[in-house]
């Protein structure tokens, strides 16, 4: 027998028995969750790092096979039944600002996790890699003529087009066709550059590869300083279903997608070239707890490749607070999150906040964990985000079939890329003083 729980408060049931709270509702099923979670005992175990006090709320509500805890830095590590999963991140998403699971498949990685020191990490790989930054508008005539340029149309029509999925989770067939269709999409748009080269990102755990096209710099003396622009291509929706349930995943995370989409489009069209090397990363398996970044975060680091900084895009299309963007503060860089708000009231001119998310919230905090500079404009405060996201709702129909918020991290994300991607005539000079 089959309990599909969610369609009981798809259908009102629910909601008229019980309520619609978020913790309420999450605490009914996930009892529920808890019994279904041990009866389809048999997939793959996990080890979680999570901040205690999402670990406070699902302790009993899920198996937790061994748990180590932190109180020194307010994290715990579990290990945890694959199938449980789901539940976790639907928990997360009930307290935003709690952030998210991290999921490992090693005890030794968890316990790196546990104790890790981010900030100490981004200071170490700091002085590792000597390169120069200067975060000012440098370009303004070349920003000035592609954030125009932005075309709502577009962004509309790709985030329709990665919703048309019955889902993308990281383990289906649809997860793996979804990057299949971007990989195509993007090669049309530089068909013209031949040095541009798209490649597939594979995991060796799960079927969904992560995709990144890369940009080669331009100038020589800077073209192995990477500027990285990334957003979580899969998407979930649900305590269970996984490779069966109806996950759209238009705001979580297509917007994002179409985002980057058509930033890379416009540079294209205009046929831009950087000093520095342009990543645009599809991040896989974002929602069974960053795996897809994490390999490629740690990837980078291991072979040295110099990331002078990262953005990250996750959830663009729903204005759930009063200002237009809201940098998140915590596990980013103060100094790059400093530059985003002078690339908005240079270029954009639109209002902007801070917000935090938590542990592990996004695929920012794969960068964070390496020591990278990395920055995450968000579309509202973390607690009013779109209330959709997760479930067979999270589709355009809940922006009234419109992608006006996503405009702005387009632009936002163009001015970043250009600045970012440009090399100041000071920092030149001084390269070409010292030989480089």
């Amino acid at each position: 027998m089959r309990i599909t729980v969610n369609d009981y408060f798809r259908s009102g049931h629910g909601c008229k028995h019980f309520g619609c709270g978020g913790l309420f509702r999450a605490s009914i099923l996930g009892g529920l969750m808890m019994f279904i979670g041990t009866a389809a005992w048999g997939s793959e175990q996990l080890w979680v790092t999570l901040s205690s006090e999402l670990l406070s709320i699902v302790d009993n509500k899920i198996v937790v096979l061994e748990k180590i805890e932190n109180q020194n830095n307010g994290r715990s590590l579990i290990k945890i039944d694959e199938s449980q999963l789901g539940i976790l991140v639907s928990y997360k998403h009930t307290q935003q600002s709690f952030g998210g699971p991290i999921s490992h498949y090693s005890k030794e990685e968890g316990i790196e996790y546990l104790y890790k020191n981010f900030a100490a990490e981004e200071l170490s790989t700091l002085k590792a890699n000597i390169f120069s930054l200067e975060y000012s508008l440098k370009k303004p005539e070349i920003v000035n003529l592609l954030v125009p340029q932005v075309n709502e149309d577009n962004l509309i029509a790709w985030i329709k087009k990665f919703s048309e999925f019955k889902n993308r989770y990281y383990k289906s067939t649809w997860g793996v066709e979804a990057v299949n269709k971007l990989k195509t999409l993007w090669e049309g748009y530089a068909k013209n550059r031949p040095e541009v080269t798209i490649e597939l990102f594979k995991h060796s755990k799960f079927a969904q590869p992560s995709l990144i096209l890369t940009i080669p710099g331009k100038n020589l003396s800077f073209a192995d300083e990477v500027v990285v622009l990334g957003g979580h291509v899969d998407s979930t929706a649900g305590y269970v279903g996984g490779n069966n349930v109806r996950a759209p995943g238009a705001d979580d995370n297509a917007s994002g997608i179409a985002v980057l989409t058509e930033t890379l489009r416009i540079l294209f069209a205009n046929d831009y070239h950087p000093d520095r090397t342009i990543k645009f990363i599809a991040y896989a398996a974002e929602e069974a707890g960053l795996l897809g970044s994490k390999e490629i975060a740690s990837n980078f680091k291991k072979n040295k490749v110099k990331v002078v900084g990262v953005l990250q895009l996750d959830m663009t299309n729903y204005r759930g607070s009063a200002s237009d963007i809201y940098l998140i503060t915590d596990y980013t860089n103060k100094t790059q999150n400093e530059f985003l708000g002078k690339l908005i009231d240079g270029y954009l001119h639109v209002s902007w906040g801070q917000s935090s998310c938590g542990y592990g919230c996004s695929d920012h905090a794969s960068w964070n964990a390496q020591g990278m500079i990395v920055s995450f404009p968000f579309e509202a405060e973390a607690n009013q985000c779109s209330p959709d996201i997760h479930t067979e709702r999270d589709l355009i129909d809940a922006t009234q079939g419109r992608a006006e918020h996503s405009i702005n991290f387009a632009k936002l994300a163009l001015a970043y890329a250009v600045e970012l991607g440009s090399v100041a005539p000071s920092i030149m000079m001084s390269s070409r003083m010292q030989g480089n």
